[in-house]
């Protein structure tokens, strides 16, 4: 027998290794729930904006949309595969029992996402503090500041 064979064997699909009980998400539901979690995270302005997020991410591909292709991978049975299925049960024990790849691969991601939400939450303080500033005089926004000192009408302090 070839070696190819052996580890076909030996390492079945996704789908061969499922309990027998245990039903996968579809693409489908696999994709709104990306689709939701992004939106949130996002925080549109508009419900416009979100609404063509959501379009573009569902068919960020027009000839094949994004649940035919993790359908296509069988990415809901090989979820299942792992525990990751209709019906689980959540809670730390239940990502406990992921294998440590997965963990560390689920891990990186939520960082990830704080790393974003952190930065997101400082831009927007930052963004309120400059709209609270008023502008204290010609050049306080750095408009035109250059024309006045190529002008040579900046006057050194305390001289007027």
């Amino acid at each position: 027998m070839p070696p190819s064979a052996t580890r076909r064997s030996s390492n079945p699909s996704p789908a061969a290794r499922i309990p027998p009980k245990v039903v996968p998400f579809t693409g489908e539901e696999i994709a709104r729930g990306v689709a939701i979690a992004a939106t949130l995270g996002l925080r549109f302005e508009t419900p416009e904006a979100a609404e063509a997020f959501e379009k573009a991410f569902m068919a960020a591909v027009p000839i094949m949309p994004t649940p035919a292709v993790l359908d296509a991978l069988g990415v809901g049975e090989a979820l299942a595969a792992y525990g990751i299925h209709k019906g689980m049960a959540g809670g730390p024990d239940a990502l406990a029992a992921l294998p440590p790849w997965l963990r560390l691969l689920v891990g990186a991601g939520y960082l990830a996402f704080a790393v974003y939400a952190g930065v997101r939450a400082a831009r927007e303080v930052k963004g309120a503090k400059e709209a609270r500033v008023p502008a204290a005089g010609p050049g306080a926004s750095g408009a035109g500041l250059g024309e006045e000192v190529l002008r040579g009408s900046l006057q050194p302090a305390g001289a007027l």
